[in-house]
């Protein structure tokens, strides 16, 4: 396993992917995410969130999680346009 250090403290915002639990699970516990924004996406060939962005709303009480965003590896055609809407509807400008 790779270490290194990270500051948050500067971030407002994170984007997150949700692709292994108990990674994901580590990296939260490790840092304060407290009253961030943590916005959740994920890239897959068929599995979806599940309960992923529930789970990571529970393990940051004092963050608000966003919209979460998923699409298949291959995109799509349309997959720039959804990106987009997704970031308006999350308040993120590009």
């Amino acid at each position: 396993m790779l270490a290194f250090s990270l500051s948050i403290m500067e971030w407002d915002q994170a984007f997150v992917t949700p692709s292994g639990y108990f990674a994901l699970t580590s990296f939260v516990e490790e840092y304060d995410f407290g009253g961030k924004i943590i916005i959740p996406f994920s890239s897959h060939g068929g599995t979806m969130f599940g309960d992923s962005v529930s789970d990571l709303s529970k393990l940051v009480p004092d963050s608000y999680v966003g919209i979460g965003f998923e699409f298949n590896y291959s995109g799509g055609s349309a997959l720039s346009d959804e990106i987009s809407e997704w970031l308006a509807l999350s308040g993120i400008e590009e």
